[in-house]
């Protein structure tokens, strides 16, 4: 399938009709992992939200370690649905996704450290605690529900001092409740 066939099936993807979804979805996949380089390239040039979201969802189908890069990038994405897609994607890798997440998780843009620090507490790696006992004081909340996401699946003596602060003074109530929802786990 040359370019131009393979761009206008992605966008298929899309289609009205269930059926040409559905043969767009058949086409991809039978290409295999031909299809993930070219659909890793491709996706950083759609600008629809809805094809990027469909085809962020076969990449991490197909599970191919060559597009972790691809949905670290798509934590930036302004469409919370395509980040949502990625965090969860990465997830699927384990430990390869941990050091350029940590990075993330240093970075201005709040949604893209609130993506990876759940993506972090998601794994529940040790090797994050320090990082996420950052995120935990992060000026945004969605950062820090993240982050005691995170601490509460790591556990330990750290943890649970952090989880204790938050859950009595944090200013977010959904953070305070989930903070006292991982002690309570925790402590059990």
């Amino acid at each position: 399938m040359n370019d131009e066939e393979f761009e206008k099936t992605v966008y298929e993807l899309c289609d009205k009709d269930e059926f040409v979804q559905l043969e767009a979805q058949n086409k991809i996949a039978s290409l295999g992992s031909d299809a993930v380089s070219q659909l890793n390239e491709i996706i950083t040039t759609i600008t629809d939200s809805h094809v990027k979201l469909e085809v962020a969802k076969l990449l991490s189908d197909f599970n191919d370690v060559s597009s972790i890069d691809t949905f670290i990038k798509l934590l930036y994405d302004p469409n919370k649905w395509v980040r949502r897609e990625s965090s969860s994607a990465l997830t699927k890798y384990g430990e390869e996704v941990i050091d350029p997440l940590l990075i993330v998780l240093d970075d201005e843009n709040w949604r893209a450290r609130g993506a990876a620090a759940w993506v972090l507490g998601n794994l529940g790696d040790e090797r994050s605690l320090d990082a996420l006992l950052v995120a935990i004081e992060d000026s945004e909340s969605f950062v820090r529900s993240g982050a005691v996401f995170g601490l509460g699946k790591i556990g330990g003596p750290k943890s649970i001092i952090a989880l204790k602060k938050a859950a009595e003074y944090d200013e977010s109530s959904y953070v305070r409740a989930n903070a006292i929802k991982f002690l309570e786990d925790l402590e059990n």
